[in-house]
């Protein structure tokens, strides 16, 4: 039996907090988006191997069309995570690409920014910032909710394989989306596929240099996009 997890606690842009339930020391995170209002939540993290845990935030635009049936595309940045000791303490940032199907109430055409937060742990024996890109699968429910986080509300089981009993990663997603346009979501099922690619180069936290948890920690996408591209060239 493992001791379970420190407290992961989510701050948002309007200084609201979500908190993760769990004992031990806290952990805080700071989401580059509103979260609308303090909640508490009991994801049943107790038990868990405490080195296997992820967590973050993901920004995203998207767009998509239907009535009844509908086909969006996403892309998104994703910072992450992780609670193993030779990992944690740093950001990972993830570039992603995903698309899929709502079936619901939906009407006309929408447009949307925005974001959310994660909380993930691996049920494999490999559990390093490489494994957290390739594939992803999701399936989550959505709807339009005025108060609680500040407008739509959709909440998400992902998985790292198609089969969410295989081994891999594991977690729950929450996100707030803000729409554009002549569109309501009243209630769908949203079934998802994509595909990531870390940016950052992989290494043990202790071996990275002072500047570079400096810059990974004041800007960890700005960064990780330039380094990522730095190299491509070498």
């Amino acid at each position: 039996m493992y001791a379970s997890p420190p407290d992961i606690i989510f701050t948002g842009t309007d200084d609201k907090e979500i908190r993760i339930k769990a004992d031990g020391e806290d952990q805080h995170y700071n989401v580059p988006f509103a979260l609308g209002s303090n909640q508490n939540l009991d994801l049943s993290m107790s038990g868990i191997d405490p080195n296997k845990f992820v967590f973050g935030s993901t920004v995203q635009a998207s767009a998509g069309f239907g009535f009844g049936a509908g086909v969006d595309y996403a892309a998104s940045l994703t910072t992450a995570q992780f609670s193993s000791n030779e990992f944690s303490g740093y950001n990972y940032v993830y570039a992603g690409v995903d698309g899929g199907m709502k079936l619901g109430a939906q009407a006309s055409f929408a447009a949307s920014a925005g974001g959310s937060f994660f909380v993930g742990y691996n049920t494999s024996d490999t559990y390093d910032p490489t494994t957290f890109a390739g594939s992803s699968y999701s399936v989550g429910v959505s709807a339009d909710l005025k108060g609680g986080f500040g407008g739509g509300l959709s909440i998400s089981a992902f998985s790292s394989t198609e089969d969410f009993s295989a081994p891999g990663w594991k977690g729950v997603s929450i996100g707030v989306n803000v729409g554009v346009g002549a569109s309501a979501n009243f209630g769908s099922v949203d079934l998802r596929e994509g595909k990531s690619v870390l940016l950052n180069d992989v290494k043990p936290t202790a071996q990275r240099s002072i500047g570079d948890r400096v810059m990974n920690a004041l800007a960890p996408q700005p960064s990780a996009v330039a380094g990522y591209i730095s190299r491509q060239f070498k």
